[in-house]
């Protein structure tokens, strides 16, 4: 908890005090330390809570179990064209204030987390059919990615 408590001061200090030039740079290393902080902060958290429950079942573990769900669908609402053509990278590209960023995260989370839930309700109630969506879904994945 106090490393991800250090690794969140440091994303406050690259996003404020560090010239912006220098925080645009995808590859740098500070762009990697700063997501690292983040995930370690909520990671230390949910620890934390989670270590205080026995026996649990809760939204959380289901987002973790469909980890490749929610991380091919994120990448989908952000770079595909669904808002009259443009991804939601294009429509707001390096507009956002801290707080609007913020609030676009929750709603992406809250998004994930609604179509999660929904999917693994369906799961346990439909396990057949998606078995069947699964592979088919993987199927035509893999044929749209040879063919290009």
């Amino acid at each position: 908890m106090i490393i991800s408590g250090i690794f969140f001061i440091g994303v406050v200090k690259i996003n404020y005090l560090l010239p912006g030039g220098l925080t645009k740079i995808i590859p740098h290393p500070f762009f990697f330390l700063e997501r690292l902080g983040v995930i370690l902060a909520l990671l230390g958290g949910e620890w934390h809570y989670l270590s205080s429950k026995e026996n649990y079942s809760s939204l959380l573990l289901d987002v973790s179990r469909e980890s490749l769900l929610v991380s091919w669908f994120h990448l989908q609402l952000i770079y595909r064209g669904f808002f009259f053509g443009k991804s939601l990278f294009n429509l707001y590209n390096e507009k956002l204030t801290l707080i609007k960023s913020a609030m676009v995260t929750i709603l992406l989370i809250a998004i994930m987390m609604l179509i999660v839930k929904l999917w693994w309700t369906f799961k346990f109630k439909q396990p057949d059919w998606s078995r069947k969506i699964t592979y088919s879904v993987i199927s035509i994945a893999l044929v749209i990615f040879f063919l290009n």
